[in-house]
């Protein structure tokens, strides 16, 4: 990213994708790994994507509505292809989430809200992982390289 910015500095802005798939092309040349040099610029088209569209925020108004509208003990699928998405979900979560019988067993109750920031946020529920997240398995991968999506199931739990 910094040497894109210190081109843009000494060359001007990119004014077409073509110039900006040139120098990414030209940074990858100066990466060993030939995996990372042939696929530079997909993480860079999606990372602009994701930011220009403000595909996170929309992503996370949307569980923060989703949640808001379930009935209590109501269940939300969500089916993440991206790793951001995966991230974005499990960070939902943990805001969400409710302090463990051994947290409660084990800490003083100070602590509780500097671990489990859901305490503060005034919402009448939980969230939960209601079951292990689901992956694709070794065959469905065999089969099919593009099928690495992750599939969580979420339960809103009244407090």
């Amino acid at each position: 990213a910094e040497a894109l910015l210190q081109r843009q500095r000494e060359r001007g802005p990119f004014a077409t994708t073509g110039q900006l798939v040139t120098a990414l092309e030209e940074f990858g040349k100066e990466l060993t790994d030939d995996r990372c040099r042939d696929v530079l610029t997909h993480p860079v088209f999606v990372a602009l994507r994701v930011f220009l569209n403000r595909e996170m925020q929309q992503f996370e108004a949307a569980l923060e509505g989703i949640f808001e509208r379930l009935k209590p003990h109501g269940r939300c699928v969500v089916i993440c292809f991206n790793r951001w998405e995966m991230a974005a979900i499990r960070r939902f979560v943990r805001e969400h989430e409710a302090p463990s019988a051994q947290v409660r067993e084990a800490l003083p109750q100070a602590r509780w809200a500097d671990l489990y920031p859901s305490l503060a946020n005034g919402k009448r529920y939980w969230v939960r992982q209601a079951v292990r997240p689901v992956k694709p398995t070794p065959e469905e991968l065999r089969r099919n390289q593009r099928s690495k999506s992750m599939m969580f199931v979420l339960e809103k739990v009244p407090r």
